[in-house]
């Protein structure tokens, strides 16, 4: 009989916080709807911020995350910063409203998630916040086009001795994954690193070019990478129809980033891990 896993569950309003101001849905409607799909009540952490773009990221104010802040004050819960990979353009601007964030929401922020090696070396200079590293570190395939690799079971490749002495060097507490495979194994984990899997949903890939930024620009300017927007991606996304698919599932693309659903993942060689929730299946959009 199969050891049951110990879970701590999470909310994911990366790239989504922006789109609960304009759905009109509460913030306790969403967390209460996510508690129900999870079988759980106890969510007890919210990230915020952005894996994919920082355009999302320098737009996401104080004003935006105001009820988070009352949520997480009201239910002793716990805020994670996530930070994407920033160009040099944006740099300044970035560390600006890191700053801004984590002076916003004070002790309840307790942790950073990042996503390159150069924002990792910065926050760990900076900042005395427990460190993650995040999904864009890990770079397993991921397609489920191919039954074949996709059924599994997987071993992620990116433990390895020199990730070893990354997570020894900046101290990290948790690695996150997403659910690339039917079975995921993390028995060859590094000790003491706490493993978060996002759920329903695998990013499938993810870039510099946002088609939506590019709806009302001229055609010279269409296209291009990191572009200044206007948040564009509030009012549009897309939902793919894949006839090649042997199981259905739900691609969907918002922001710069397409997602495929998986969410029957299992998990083994763990005793306890962090679940991490994207609402997407609420009627945000």
């Amino acid at each position: 009989m199969e050891e049951e896993i110990k879970k701590e569950y999470c909310i994911n309003l990366c790239e989504l916080l922006k789109h609960i101001e304009v759905s009109g849905i509460s913030l306790e409607q969403i967390i209460h709807s996510a508690e129900k799909t999870l079988n759980t009540n106890s969510i007890s952490r919210i990230y915020i911020g952005s894996y994919f773009c920082s355009q999302y990221f320098m737009h996401l104010t104080e004003a935006d995350c105001k009820d988070v802040l009352e949520y997480v004050n009201q239910h002793n819960g716990k805020v994670t910063l996530v930070i994407p990979i920033v160009t040099e353009k944006n740099l300044k601007k970035v560390k600006l409203r890191i700053d801004s964030f984590i002076n916003y929401f004070g002790a309840v922020m307790d942790e950073i998630t990042v996503n390159d090696y150069g924002m990792l070396e910065y926050i760990y200079n900076k900042y005395k916040l427990k460190l993650n590293l995040g999904r864009l570190f890990m770079k397993d395939y991921r397609d489920p086009r191919y039954p074949e690799y996709f059924k599994g079971p997987f071993r992620p490749r990116v433990f390895t001795s020199y990730i070893r002495s990354i997570v020894e060097k900046y101290e990290i507490h948790a690695m996150e994954f997403d659910p690339t495979h039917k079975e995921l194994d993390f028995a060859e984990k590094p000790e003491g690193v706490l493993i978060g899997l996002h759920t329903p949903y695998c990013y499938m890939t993810t870039g510099q070019i946002c088609e939506y930024s590019s709806v009302d620009k001229d055609i010279k300017d269409k296209f291009r990478p990191n572009p200044d927007c206007d948040v564009e991606c509030l009012s549009h996304h897309i939902e793919y129809d894949l006839e090649e698919i042997e199981e259905e599932r739900k691609f969907i693309r918002f922001g710069r980033t397409v997602y495929f659903e998986n969410k029957d993942c299992k998990v083994l060689g763990l005793t306890d891990m962090r679940v991490i929730y994207l609402p997407l299946d609420t009627e945000i959009f």
